[in-house]
């Protein structure tokens, strides 16, 4: 009777292993559609995970160049076409490919742009209804996301993320001005400058 019981509680223990290591290995190699389509955001040609050599033949670096910030060569700006972001310092690690840092945030102010069917100048109430069909959950002050993709909705137009006002709360008839859309990356969160 006791080898049964150890067999049986062997094989219980070796289906929750396995069970889990399915659930991870999923997790890990599936994009769900929310994935996908964040993935094909376009500003301009430049989307998330593209990498800085990239970006560079199409446009230059744009480089940031406020005095005395540290971190900044990771920003880039390219007011010709109305647009920014910034480079992941440690998303190469996880993915593949070029050692280059890959875009994990980016801002546009051109209404040719679109995300997830969002224009700037559709009103707030609009671009919430659009964004909650795809899934993102969204709040007042127009930051939606979903995992770890956001989408941040703006009333100005500036494409300059340290001069925009973070302590607002959209009307419904409020015109989105400028339009983020991002990728956090824990990683470099843990990055003291």
């Amino acid at each position: 009777m006791g080898n049964k019981k150890s067999i049986l509680i062997i094989v219980l223990a070796m289906t929750i292993i396995l069970g889990c290591l399915a659930f991870v290995i999923y997790n890990r190699f599936h994009e769900s559609p929310l994935d996908q389509k964040m993935e094909r955001i376009s500003f301009n040609d430049v989307h998330l995970f593209m990498n800085r050599a990239e970006v560079g033949k199409m446009y230059g670096l744009g480089s940031d160049k406020t005095p005395y910030c540290f971190g900044c060569e990771l920003n880039f700006i390219f007011p010709q076409i109305k647009l920014s972001g910034r480079y992941s310092e440690t998303l190469d690690r996880r993915m593949e490919g070029s050692k280059s840092p890959k875009v994990k945030l980016m801002t546009t102010a051109d209404p040719a742009n679109e995300a997830l069917g969002v224009r700037v100048g559709d009103t707030f109430e609009q671009a919430a209804r659009k964004l909650e069909t795809e899934g993102l959950h969204g709040s007042p002050n127009g930051l939606f996301s979903k995992g770890r993709y956001s989408i941040q909705l703006w009333l100005d137009g500036d494409i300059d993320d340290r001069k925009k006002n973070k302590n607002y709360e959209f009307e419904p008839n409020d015109k989105i001005g400028s339009i983020t859309v991002g990728y956090r990356v824990e990683s470099d969160e843990k990055i003291v400058y």
